[in-house]
């Protein structure tokens, strides 16, 4: 389930049930790490990720590009 008018608070019920595939898509696959572009994806994995138990780290894509940014300043 995406787009930004679903993530109000009194869909999540909806939400989680919605994405209950997403979830064992994620455990099937055995990811560690789960990566999106998208902000709202973002809280939407971490709601699934405590839902399910999935275990895994939720992260932004943008957040991964500067860690590598700062990491390659510090190595220059």
């Amino acid at each position: 389930m995406g787009g930004g008018l679903v993530a109000a608070p009194e869909l999540k019920e909806v939400r989680m049930k919605a994405d209950k595939m997403k979830a064992e898509q994620i455990k099937k696959v055995g990811a560690k790490v789960v990566v999106t572009a998208c902000e709202n994806c973002v809280l939407q994995l971490k709601d699934l990720n405590e839902r399910y138990g999935l275990g895994v780290e939720i992260r932004s894509l943008l957040d991964l590009t500067a860690q590598a940014l700062e990491v390659n300043r510090d190595s220059a």
